[in-house]
């Protein structure tokens, strides 16, 4: 029931599906309220709830759906802090958290996802620094963390042990210090926005190593857009930019 003109609150029963169904897509409608504080374990593999009115914190219970491959609760109004058992979910592909209201710092337990493709949690209110713990998702291809109060120097270690990245966005924090040359590793880098922090220092010349900014012939390594529409959005001239596909090539470098 995608994009459906749903408006409602949601139902007592709303619980119950988990229990019975293996995914749930009720995105861009206009459903409104919290989210169940308990349900029976069940089996669900993809849970989409994004661009809706959702309030509340994230109910702890979804660490039980251990199977889930798809979590996507963007564009909300959420709040509270990221569960930490959440680095029990260890199936999971794609976790985006963008666009709500969610405060605290990004738990070490993420780094457990080894699965995981795509972090979204842009634009909430995220402080303090990276946990070094991230460095283990060497798989991910989209990290976008635009958009908070997250307060560190650049860690060598996204260039290092993050080889696949082909999304790094950290539009908007409070980064200082240098840019690392590690990041001049990132072989598969497509878009890089390091603009609007306190960063200093001079550009790596190896910055002109970024191929595959320019390269029509990146394949989409390890996404199946089938399962997962990848989105990010980029301001250019206060204008909004969408690149929905992974292998989307011309994508610039932003370090302002």
């Amino acid at each position: 029931m995608f994009n459906a003109s749903i408006s409602d609150a949601i139902p007592d029963w709303f619980g119950n599906l988990f229990r019975t169904c293996s995914a749930i897509h009720l995105s861009k409608n206009d459903i409104r309220g919290k989210l169940p504080m308990s349900v029976e374990d069940g089996s669900m593999s993809e849970f989409k709830f994004s661009s809706n009115h959702l309030t509340g914190e994230i109910p702890k219970w979804l660490c039980n759906l251990k199977g889930l491959n798809i979590f996507d609760i963007s564009s909300n109004k959420l709040s509270g802090e990221i569960p930490s058992c959440f680095g029990e979910l260890q199936e999971l592909k794609y976790l985006d958290l963008g666009n709500n209201h969610l405060y605290g710092h990004i738990p070490n337990s993420l780094g457990s996802l080894s699965k995981l493709y795509s972090l979204h949690l842009q634009n909430n209110k995220f402080e303090g620094g990276l946990p070094s713990s991230l460095q283990n998702l060497t798989r991910l291809i989209t990290l976008d963390l635009s958009e908070n109060g997250l307060m560190d120097v650049i860690p060598p270690w996204i260039g290092e042990n993050l080889a696949s990245l082909r999304f790094l966005n950290f539009r908007k924090n409070n980064f200082f210090g240098d840019i690392p040359l590690q990041l001049c590793y990132l072989n598969d880098l497509q878009l890089l926005n390091l603009a609007n922090n306190n960063i200093f220092g001079s550009i790596p010349r190896c910055f002109n190593n970024f191929t595959a900014m320019v390269n029509d012939s990146i394949t989409g390594r390890g996404i199946n857009s089938a399962m997962y529409e990848e989105n990010i959005y980029e301001d250019i001239k206060r204008e909004s930019y969408n690149w929905r596909d992974p292998n989307t090539t011309n994508v610039f470098a932003f370090i302002e």
